[in-house]
């Protein structure tokens, strides 16, 4: 650039300065995966975890550190059109195109294709450690046939790698576009592409959970929203029968706390269309709710009534860790009650004071 705009200059400067050394530009750091460390411990609030959109957009193709070992993972989501997927019964979501001027719906068939999901892994020579790829119908029954049909290409990002397990953790959401309608699903391989869990996980935009695919501090559990995987290979459901979870988070390496919304489910049509509506159970209203489980077992330490969530397109459930006490605190204002959950012994949990 220096050169081009010496050549257009037509007048001579009067005094010329020392040419500067040219400055070399580093390279663009490839992005390292790591296990998390926990230098500052006290002070994390293991419950509170998001998932990390910009990292997600990173992480397209790119270098990982797996332990003393390098490779590079490609991930990708490619529409076919080749492919049209049809429904097996037309519905408003499923039929309408577009709006008139005067504000008024036109209706016809929309055109959903196929996308081909692609998770790639090689080593630091460049050679091909796996190739996987899956299609929209591999997901019908985990994120249903409907949200899945009409989903954008979305790419399946990487929550991270286990390595107790030695599993890339994995996330395959689904989303309509210009809507707040989506889900998602859980995918864990191993690193020789096999695949080792497929599960459903969360919803959004209505009746979803407080929760993320997550790995406790020290790998040995893992929620996927839909169940809690165990060490040993066991696994326990997070659902329940009549139930909608409101909320799923690790307390710490060895505890986590869920907590329930019970419901009466009924058929009911919208539009000539039948749906199963969810309301909640008055008569279970006084029930315990909330649980504290230990991730090693599953099995339940502590149990309460918790009525303290907020629900705006999905639930979220209010709480603030101190790290000066080691303890988790959930307003509950319909019970007028704090509730605080010791970290390192959540079985011992009490309301503590009284909300005015």
């Amino acid at each position: 650039m220096l050169a081009l705009l010496a050549g257009c200059e037509t007048r001579q400067p009067v005094a010329t300065m020392p040419e500067a050394a040219p400055v070399a530009v580093p390279p663009v750091p490839a992005v390292s995966i790591r296990p998390a460390t926990r230098l500052l411990r006290d002070t994390v609030d293991v419950s509170g975890l998001e998932y990390d959109d910009a990292a997600n957009a990173a992480l397209l193709d790119t270098l990982l550190r797996l332990g003393t070992r390098h490779y590079r993972l490609r991930l990708q989501a490619q529409a076919d059109s080749s492919q049209e997927l049809r429904l097996p019964s037309a519905t408003v979501d499923s039929m309408m195109v577009g709006a008139k001027p005067n504000g008024d719906f036109i209706y016809g068939v929309k055109h959903h294709y196929n996308v081909r999901y692609t998770i790639a892994l090689l080593d630091s020579a460049g050679r091909q450690q796996f190739r996987r790829t899956f299609t929209k119908p591999d997901f019908y029954q985990l994120a249903g046939r409907e949200l899945v049909s009409e989903s954008e290409p979305i790419r399946p990002a990487l929550i991270g790698y286990n390595a107790p397990r030695q599993w890339l953790l994995l996330r395959q959401e689904f989303g309509v576009d210009g809507t707040d309608w989506g889900g998602e699903a859980f995918l864990a391989l191993d690193l020789k592409g096999r695949m080792q869990r497929l599960t459903a996980s969360n919803a959004y935009g209505g009746g979803g959970s407080d929760c993320r695919i997550q790995q406790s501090p020290d790998g040995q559990a893992v929620i996927t929203c839909h169940e809690l995987l165990m060490p040993g290979g066991r696994h326990q459901l997070l659902t329940k029968p009549h139930a909608e979870l409101v909320a799923a988070r690790f307390l710490s390496d060895t505890t986590l706390l869920t907590v329930y919304q019970y419901v009466t489910t009924r058929r009911v049509q919208y539009d000539g269309i039948w749906v199963n509506e969810n309301t909640q159970n008055s008569r279970r209203s006084h029930e315990p709710n909330a649980f504290v489980l230990s991730a090693r077992t599953g099995r339940v330490l502590a149990r309460f009534r918790f009525d303290g969530e907020v629900e705006a397109l999905g639930y979220h459930l209010p709480r603030l860790y101190v790290w000066q006490t080691k303890s988790y605190y959930l307003p509950d204002e319909y019970q007028h009650q704090l509730r605080i959950l010791p970290r390192d012994k959540p079985q011992l949990t009490l309301p503590h004071a009284t909300l005015i």
